[in-house]
């Protein structure tokens, strides 16, 4: 198609998101890692695996909260070490309240896709102050800047999310600025301007087929 009969627009957070003040940042939040997403070989789940279990071997002390169908939490505890189940909580899809709750108490949001189309959850962990490292597909690629609002790595690297991890937990300074970073870029992302992008797209449109 002729590039003027395309659009790009990015969603948002859920209306509760933006109803809701944004926790306080702190040292201790970073050390409680998030991801969720739907247990899928194009979601990653073998690199998060890799990383939760690099980052156990090297000692690091954190909680890791896995967020994913219900069915699948043995089949995923099965993946992790040892080591890696004991700092691992399961938790099945919620309510937009329950997961609000969750973002609020984590620091860093693993989001490591083959593909996504956008990939919502980014979003909302940016919106809640979160530091997130992801993939560069689908909306990470055109949302964050890397090292400013988050971080971007490289497909199927378990190495580089790693590194990240360990540069924030020992560089905390740089992790509130990226945190406040994160909640300065998502406030500007809201369905009102979703639909408001919608309707002017549409508006070119039937400009475009009137002549």
């Amino acid at each position: 198609l002729p590039d003027e009969r395309v659009a790009c627009i990015h969603q948002a957070p859920a209306e509760i998101f933006k109803r809701t003040q944004t926790g306080t940042f702190t040292h201790e939040r970073l050390k409680n890692l998030l991801y969720i997403a739907s247990f899928h070989y194009a979601k990653s789940p073998h690199t998060v695996v890799a990383v939760v279990n690099r980052l156990c071997e090297s000692g690091s002390i954190f909680n890791f909260t896995w967020v994913c169908q219900k069915e699948y939490h043995e089949i995923a505890a099965r993946l992790l070490s040892h080591s890696a189940r004991k700092v691992t909580r399961f938790v099945g899809w919620v309510s937009q309240q329950e997961l609000l709750e969750i973002y609020n108490k984590s620091g860093i949001f693993i989001y490591p896709p083959l593909f996504d189309g956008f990939g919502k959850v980014f979003l909302e962990a940016m919106d809640r102050g979160l530091c997130v490292i992801a993939t560069n597909t689908g909306g990470m690629g055109d949302i964050i800047v890397d090292g400013r609002n988050g971080f971007l790595v490289e497909f199927d690297n378990p190495g580089q999310i790693v590194d990240r991890i360990l540069y924030l937990l020992e560089n905390s300074t740089k992790g509130r600025n990226i945190s406040q970073a994160a909640v300065e870029t998502a406030a500007c992302y809201t369905w009102d301007r979703v639909a408001e992008e919608t309707a002017s797209f549409y508006e070119k449109l039937l400009k475009i087929r009137a002549y």
